[in-house]
């Protein structure tokens, strides 16, 4: 499997966004993961994930592993919430990357049942507006070449592909 690069240039621009969004007879909060726990992020990542192209299960100590691994952080990192439970989350770690202060996808899902509601287009416009307030000026992530849905969603959102990759397998 191929991986594309993504880079959002009109990063800047206003937005206007409330902080609760309708759904399908919903309400959707959207807020910082800074307060939630691993153990809900990780149910919330395994449902997103799975059925994904390389689904993925992970254990709560796996979950703190990518989070420290990739620099994740909890308080640049948001996510959708119905009720009290967290349907939709994008990890975000952050960096200086060519002299701008830049943020990474480390990951980006919305569990199955909400998907067509919206959740990923208000919880990234959420986001970005957290994200500007903190002086972020670049955003970049990464897509599998055959998650068209993906794609198109980051496309809509001002993304433009910047590089492609080649995945290599290697058998032992």
């Amino acid at each position: 499997m191929d991986l594309l690069e993504f880079v959002c240039y009109n990063y800047g621009q206003n937005i206007n966004m409330t902080d609760m969004a309708e759904g399908r007879n919903c309400m959707y909060r959207f807020q910082s993961l800074k307060e939630v726990s691993y153990a809900e992020i990780t149910d919330c990542f395994n449902l997103a994930f799975s059925d994904y192209a390389l689904p993925t299960q992970l254990t709560k100590d796996q979950m703190k592993a990518l989070f420290i691994g990739s620099g994740v952080d909890k308080e640049l990192s948001f996510g959708a919430f119905l009720d009290d439970q967290m349907v939709g989350f994008i990890l975000n770690s952050c960096s200086i990357y060519h002299h701008q202060k830049a943020v990474f996808d480390v990951g980006t899902g919305v569990v199955p049942s909400h998907r067509g509601n919206k959740v990923f287009t208000k919880l990234f416009s959420y986001a970005k507006q957290e994200l500007l307030k903190h002086g972020i000026e670049k955003y970049y992530l990464e897509v599998l070449q055959g998650n068209d849905k993906a794609i198109l969603a980051y496309k809509k959102q001002g993304f433009e592909i910047i590089r492609e990759f080649s995945v290599l397998k290697c058998s032992s």
